[in-house]
């Protein structure tokens, strides 16, 4: 196991809705920690959309 696989990584976002600029931000790094959490104010990503976030689950506030 290397050293980044062994770390605790946490992907913090704005909110997954659409798959623009800063998505395309998440999706590259995500390339780079694929067994990274994800975490968002809100999450309303089609389940066809998923595919850039590697169909991973977002945590999410109360407001969603």
């Amino acid at each position: 196991m290397s050293k980044l696989e062994s770390l605790r990584i946490a992907i913090i976002h704005e909110w997954f809705v659409n798959y623009s600029g800063s998505e395309r931000v998440v999706e590259q790094i995500l390339n780079l920690f694929p067994h990274a959490d994800l975490f968002a104010l809100v999450d309303f990503l089609e389940d066809s959309h998923r595919g850039y976030i590697h169909n991973k689950q977002v945590t999410t506030t109360f407001i969603q």
